[in-house]
């Protein structure tokens, strides 16, 4: 497997356990988990996959990525979004 097929692995993996840990939250974000959100996460997340830098592991870029695009607890600060995927 290449970096960038690794990555869309590691991101698509992420987003389903993501929405399987959060059903019991899902009646107020429905609209994060549905098809369009979901092709919106993974849109992004194919824009991001060509865009990893060579000095970032596979797993590093992923925890960025998820880490940024998943955050919902408005207890905590935002992560920063990552520049390598910004700034493309």
């Amino acid at each position: 497997m290449t970096k960038q097929e690794q990555f869309l692995w590691i991101v698509q993996t992420t987003i389903l356990a993501n929405v399987i840990a959060s059903q019991r939250d899902l009646a107020d974000k429905w609209h994060q988990y549905s098809g369009v959100g979901v092709t919106g996460l993974m849109a992004d997340a194919i824009f991001a996959s060509e865009r990893i830098p060579s000095e970032l592991s596979v797993t590093e870029a992923a925890d960025d990525f998820c880490g940024y695009v998943l955050w919902r607890d408005e207890g905590t600060e935002r992560p920063e979004l990552p520049l390598w995927f910004a700034l493309g």
